[in-house]
């Protein structure tokens, strides 16, 4: 078993209809990365910006990313090369 609760094959350890590939766990885990990176593309953004309803808008974009990021398995994710 792997460390985020998947079997051999990247799949959950509940029913086969449940199982991924190890093709799809990559997708999904890029996928997250990303997310993760324009969020805190997003937040940084905020933080320069001075119109507060623009500050905002773009801490909600960030606030959105995160919920996509955590509706999926509970696999932790890094920003890819972001400088804070």
């Amino acid at each position: 078993m792997s460390p985020y609760g998947l079997g051999k094959d990247g799949g959950s350890m509940g029913s086969q209809s449940e199982e991924l590939s190890a093709t799809t766990i990559k997708t999904i885990l890029q996928l997250q990365q990303n997310e993760t990176t324009e969020q805190a593309v997003y937040l940084q953004i905020a933080k320069r910006v001075k119109k507060q309803s623009d500050k905002e808008v773009l801490q909600r974009i960030a606030k959105e990313g995160d919920c996509i990021v955590k509706s999926g398995r509970n696999i932790p994710t890094k920003t890819s090369g972001l400088k804070g």
